[in-house]
């Protein structure tokens, strides 16, 4: 009977960085995590202008005031509502 070469299967952990990373005082991360903040509220925001203009009669003036967002903002979520979806 004819023996081939033995298999080694080796098994790799990936290293740890040799510096800890103090993600607390990483610049990198603490600006994505003020971007990801800042695109959730931006979300929520529009949320809430949009379901303004389908479920109330509230005037664009009135919806800035209510959800504390510029009249420009509501003019675009409107804007957004009237573009036809694929």
């Amino acid at each position: 009977m004819r023996y081939g070469p033995k298999l080694v299967i080796k098994i790799v952990k990936p290293k740890t960085p040799q510096f800890p990373i103090d993600l607390e005082e990483d610049p990198i991360y603490l600006e994505g995590i003020e971007k990801g903040i800042e695109i959730g509220t931006t979300k929520q925001k529009f949320n809430f202008v949009q379901n303004l203009l389908l479920n109330t009669d509230f005037s664009t003036d009135k919806i800035a005031s209510l959800a504390n967002v510029t009249l420009a903002f509501v003019e675009e979520v409107k804007t957004a509502l009237d573009e036809p979806k694929i």
